[in-house]
């Protein structure tokens, strides 16, 4: 029992991150502090981070550091956000649509019925062989 159940624990921690391995995130930049094609709120986000002028990844503390002195430091203001903008940083928001829901829901029954399905016919062969 105790197989089994670290089996299944390892599986379903496994799936969680399995989407980014059988199907490519969409991207989604936005450029301006009133961003108009928002990620959908139904969608599933892998991934957020910023970028600066040059494109290089950035973490949201290097930005507010980097911010600090032209933009101030309250990060919850719109004119935060539009000095953020107006100094080359840019949102990158990887996600999946909700059109791919049963997409991953199909494929990731596949994979846990497989195993289950091998498993399953170790069990009646151990069962139903004879015994000596």
């Amino acid at each position: 029992m105790a197989v089994t159940l670290a089996v299944c624990a390892l599986a379903f921690f496994g799936l969680l991150s399995a989407p980014r391995l059988y199907a490519t995130p969409e991207r989604f930049t936005q450029t301006t502090a009133a961003g108009s094609d928002l990620v959908p709120d139904t969608a599933m986000v892998v991934e957020s981070y910023w970028t600066d002028r040059n494109g290089m990844k950035r973490t949201s503390a290097d930005r507010q550091l980097a911010l600090a002195v032209p933009c101030g430091i309250d990060e919850t203001t719109k004119a935060y956000a539009a000095c953020s903008f107006d100094h080359g940083y840019r949102q990158v928001q990887l996600f999946h649509p909700e059109n791919r829901f049963w997409r991953f829901q199909w494929t990731e029954a596949g994979i846990l019925l497989l195993p289950a399905f091998a498993l399953g016919g170790v069990a009646v062969r151990r069962t139903l062989r004879p015994r000596i």
